[in-house]
């Protein structure tokens, strides 16, 4: 039967903080910053601290947080996809503790040659040791831990033990503040920077919604069945990514958000902050001018092999901003008369030969007046509803 090892006073503090302040951390940034006080309260001679997650993201392989004794502030680094195939990963120890599951410590002598680039630039910069260790997370990841120091001598048997013994549970709390992260960070990607903290929030409830006042802007792709018949599956997505960074970076950079990528079309909102004409104008303004900044970055691609064309109907009135769906289905989005005047009105652009077309209480409120293209009836409307034009001239 194996002993448990007798728990060192640097270990103690560790499990101490482990199970009482490290879990109010908000996040892996101020869990880092706090690690890094605790080792230097216990008497370790930590220089630097260096935290990398990884992730389940479509973008990003993970994020690595670094600390330092000279600049005590955390520096959050994203690690793309590609840096992982990179002779500078694919050559570091960081690689081969997350291959082989095991810990790593390097004593980094003055004049001898280390077995990894980066050790050796450690130990031209005066660090004498360095410790990495792996913690194992759900769903294959796997998480490291690394610390380094200056001091002669380098790290004492009972610091390596006590951190080896440390990074078993700390490394499960750093896994569910990753996956945490990560629920936000994924939330936001498919859902919106606005309604994605909602949903987190617990505003999951099937048919629950409220009644908001909001601008409206509809977007769809010219040519698309067109273009989807004459080229590959691979270009076609490429076109129609390039078309949806134009138009929801408009959105953003507006206060927009963006809530549905459908097809080719988007549906983006611009919610009416307060009750009053003045917000009421602030909201139509945002949407227009994302409708036309786009519309612009659009056509300055005229002599791009394959220019993009897209048509905006944009509209403003109440809309319901909810959950809708089936139970095991929810999708959380804006329905109502003013989305399906915009949808409409965008359709009603091709047979106009404009690009952007505006309903009249937006027209009214962001003083778009000047263009009127006349009354025209459209389905689900009892009446023909005067229609402006929003196209830069």
């Amino acid at each position: 039967m194996t002993l448990p090892h007798p728990i060192s006073a640097t270990e103690q503090d560790l499990l101490s903080w482990l199970h009482g302040r490290a879990r109010a951390a908000p996040d892996l940034t101020q869990m880092c910053a706090d690690l890094f006080a605790v080792l230097l309260e216990a008497g370790v001679p930590v220089v630097r601290l260096n935290l990398g997650v990884f992730l389940l993201h479509p973008e990003l392989a993970g994020v690595a947080h670094q600390i330092t004794r000279d600049h005590p502030h955390v520096v959050a680094v994203e690690v793309t996809h590609d840096s992982m195939h990179s002779p500078t990963y694919l050559h570091s120890p960081i690689k081969a503790s997350v291959d082989d599951r095991q810990s790593r410590r390097f004593r980094l002598s003055a004049g001898v040659e280390q077995p990894y680039p980066v050790l050796n630039e450690l130990q031209a910069s005066g660090f004498t040791d360095y410790l990495l260790v792996p913690m194992l997370g759900t769903l294959e990841r796997v998480h490291v831990l690394s610390i380094a120091t200056d001091a002669e001598g380098g790290f004492d048997r009972n610091v390596i033990q006590a951190v080896q013994a440390f990074c078993a549970p700390f490394g499960l709390l750093v896994d569910s503040l990753t996956t945490l992260e990560l629920s936000k960070v994924l939330l936001r990607l498919y859902v919106g920077n606005k309604t994605g903290p909602r949903v987190l929030q617990g505003e999951i409830r099937l048919g629950r919604g409220e009644s908001i006042h909001a601008a409206v802007l509809y977007s769809d792709m010219r040519g698309f069945s067109q273009m989807c018949s004459n080229r590959g599956s691979e270009a076609t997505i490429n076109v129609l990514n390039r078309y949806f960074d134009v138009v929801s970076r408009s959105v953003h950079n507006e206060g927009g958000e963006v809530l549905k990528l459908m097809g080719d079309a988007i549906l983006a909102v611009f919610p009416v902050a307060e009750n009053g004409p003045q917000f009421e104008r602030t909201a139509a303004l945002a949407c227009l001018r994302a409708a036309q900044q786009a519309w612009i970055e659009l056509r300055s691609e005229r002599d791009d092999p394959h220019p993009l064309r897209a048509g905006f109907g944009l509209t403003l009135g109440e809309v319901i901003y909810g959950n809708i769906g089936a139970p095991g289905r929810l999708d959380f989005t804006i329905i109502g008369d003013a989305v399906n005047l915009a949808a409409r009105l965008e359709q009603m652009s091709k047979e106009l030969g404009e690009d952007i077309l505006i309903g009249p209480h937006l027209a009214a409120r962001a003083g778009a007046t000047q263009s009127p293209l006349g009354a025209h009836r459209i389905k689900g409307s009892r009446s023909p509803i005067q229609v402006y034009n929003g196209s830069v001239n």
